[in-house]
């Protein structure tokens, strides 16, 4: 494992699992948040954002963590190990209401533009409605020859974290 993306919906746990990846791993993570937004919830222009994205995908090794799905592709083409968290809907949404109330009216570090955690219906109703099999198939069109894991429940990510410690 010496370049892995992390994909999955909002609120599943991708950047508390990048960050304990890198650390076991000893490879660098990078959070696609903070590449993508700016001071005030700015996006950052998505040939910009683009740019930044092939620039980690040249270094030797790296954890990506986040999904931007029109990049997609070039994430998982280039990537050795691809982990999709696919956690029921009711999980993702207890767990981004309780990052928002762990992190109330602070800054993550995993998030750009010094912007501090918010919750709104309009990311609420993004987690409901979030696009899986668009994700799943964009996936699966580039994933010959790497390894998938695919992460259903905590049990999983457990295991995954523990098998990487022994190794």
């Amino acid at each position: 494992m010496n370049r892995v993306i992390i994909i999955g919906c909002p609120g599943s746990g991708k950047s508390t699992l990048a960050t304990k990846l890198g650390s076991i791993l000893n490879l660098p993570v990078h959070y696609l948040d903070k590449y993508y937004w700016k001071e005030n919830w700015t996006e950052t222009p998505m040939d910009e954002f683009n740019q930044s994205v092939g620039s980690i995908l040249k270094e030797e090794k790296w954890i990506i963590d986040g999904n931007y799905i029109r990049n997609i592709e070039d994430r998982v083409k280039v990537a050795d190990t691809v982990i999709v968290f696919d956690l029921p809907k009711i999980v993702v949404l207890w767990r981004s209401l309780k990052r928002y109330i762990l992190n109330f009216n602070k800054v993550r570090p995993d998030m750009g533009g010094n912007n501090k955690d918010r919750l709104e219906w309009s990311h609420m109703r993004f987690v409901i409605r979030f696009p899986r099999k668009k994700m799943f198939k964009k996936v699966e069109e580039g994933i010959e020859g790497k390894e998938l894991i695919i992460l259903k429940n905590q049990r999983d990510v457990n295991k995954l974290i523990n098998r990487l410690k022994v190794n």
